[in-house]
């Protein structure tokens, strides 16, 4: 895998992991006891592009998964860059956990996210490492973090890959 026209499958499977977590599902929905998996969320709170529509003022909460091409490390073999952006309302940071302590939404959901995917091997990169994430701004509504990992591919069977 990993030919340009694949990348659509990655985020699918990223999405997937997401919409098969209570934790998860609960804390983007606002939900409790959703039924999973909960496959209605993408589209509307799950979006396989970088979507926040500036325009956009209801109060949810928004994951968004984009894939950046980076080098190719030899004719079959390439690196990707994976972004995972966590974009919640500003009404909707502050939390109450389980537990009755404030936490903030943005980070648990980062945190699950991570525990999910960091150096995973079964998403069909070879390597998925973390990089350094970022808080952007793309709508002055909502607080956004930039989870940022670099994924590794190499084509074993040799065909070369789009460019």
């Amino acid at each position: 895998m990993a030919f340009l026209s694949e990348l659509t499958e990655f985020k699918r499977r990223i999405a997937n992991l997401i919409v098969n977590d209570e934790m998860l599902v609960e804390l983007i929905s606002g939900e409790q006891g959703k039924e999973l998996p909960a496959a209605d969320l993408i589209g509307k709170n799950i979006f396989l592009y970088d979507y926040v529509d500036d325009t956009l003022k209801d109060s949810r909460t928004l994951v968004c998964i984009e894939i950046d091409e980076r080098d190719y490390t030899s004719p079959t073999a390439r690196d990707f860059e994976v972004h995972i952006y966590v974009c919640v309302h500003k009404s909707q940071m502050n939390f109450i956990d389980e537990n009755g302590r404030g936490q903030i939404r943005r980070d648990l959901i980062c945190s699950r996210i991570d525990a999910l995917l960091n150096n995973r091997t079964d998403l069909g990169f070879q390597k998925f490492e973390p990089r350094a994430g970022y808080r952007i701004i793309f709508s002055s509504d909502f607080r956004t973090k930039d989870m940022v990992y670099k994924a590794k591919w190499g084509n074993a069977i040799g065909e070369a890959l789009d460019r």
